[in-house]
C-alpha cells in the first residue's frame, strides 16, 4: 500500500496546486528512496538498496 497521503494527493478530486507544494515533492522523493512496492505490500529497502 502506498502512502495514503500521496494517494489522496494524486487523486483526480484533489486540487492540482497540492501536487506542486514543495513538501509533497520531498515526501514523494523520500518515499521512493526508502520503500518499494512488491505485489501490493510495502517493504523497506535494505541499506545497500538505497537509490541515491
Amino acid at each position: 500500500m502506498r502512502s495514503t497521503l500521496l494517494v489522496a494527493i494524486d487523486a483526480g478530486t484533489a486540487p492540482g496546486w497540492l501536487r506542486d507544494v514543495p513538501a509533497v515533492a520531498v515526501l514523494r522523493r523520500v518515499w521512493l528512496q526508502n520503500f518499494h512496492l512488491a505485489e501490493g505490500d510495502v517493504g523497506g529497502l535494505r541499506g545497500g538498496d538505497r537509490v541515491w
